[in-house]
Order: C-alpha cells, then structure tokens, then sequence
C-alpha cells in the first residue's frame, strides 16, 4: 500500500514500529528525488528479500521517498566495476554505506550487529548510516 502514492507503507515492518510511527516517518519526508538508493546482491542471497524489506523501512524512517533499485551481481567483472563487497549491499548515490576492507568479490557479506555477525545489519545501524552518508564532512578548523 501507497501513502499519498509516494512510499510504501510496510504493515508490521519494522517490527515494534506502530502506524502512527510508520505515518509520523511517511509525512516526514524530504526532497530526496535525486537520491538513488541501490541495494546490490548476488543470484541466490538469502538475504536478498528481507535486506530489501530493511532498506525499504530505513529508507521510510529516513524520509526519503525514492524506492532503492535492486542490482543483481553475477560476475567478478560487475562486482569491480560497482565496487561490491558481498551480498547485501546497501548504497546511496552511488557510495557504499558500509566501509568495506575486502575486494570487490561476488560473495555475500556479514555485518556486525549487537546480537553478533549477521547476513544483514540491523535498523538502526542502517539508518545510522543513511544519515552519515548525507552528512558534510566536518570541517579541518
């Protein structure tokens, strides 16, 4: 379902996360039409669905209105050519939101989480990083 033909709105995503919640996030939103959120993974990630359901919600949360493209990795090739570090990978205009010390590889990656190493990071680390990302960088004073 649509709210105002812009975000979808995830029933029960995440979870914890009421509708007034979900609607606060939704009517929060910014100009963010030339963001290009992408999230890039592997044929055959485990991961792929609900790192794609986690973008979705941190995206929202964010208030940004621009869904996140999904790009499929198949070859070492395209993984050097996007700089993709494992399966999920989560990017805004064009940076990965992760700093990665691998090699681009066609692979899947774990993520530190505060339960332990996961195939996804959690929320609010996603949208730790969302923010960071859009962040300037602080000044040399």
């Amino acid at each position: 379902m649509a709210l105002g033909g812009r975000i979808p709105v995830l029933e029960g995503w995440p979870p914890g996360l009421g509708p007034a919640a979900r609607l606060t996030a939704a009517t929060q939103m910014r100009d963010t039409q030339d963001m290009e959120p992408i999230l890039q993974v592997i044929p055959g990630c485990p991961n792929s669905e609900s790192a794609r359901e986690l973008f979705a919600a941190a995206l929202e949360l964010e208030g940004i209105g621009v869904p996140a493209s999904v790009r499929e990795i198949r070859t070492e090739q395209e993984a050097a050519l996007h700089d993709f570090h494992g399966s999920p990978s989560f990017g805004l205009n064009g940076t990965d939101l992760f700093d990665s010390g691998t090699e681009p590889a066609v692979s899947c990656r774990v993520y530190r989480t505060p339960t332990g190493f996961a195939g996804q990071p959690d929320l609010e680390d996603l949208r730790r990083a969302i923010r960071a990302s859009q962040s300037p960088p602080a000044s040399a004073a």
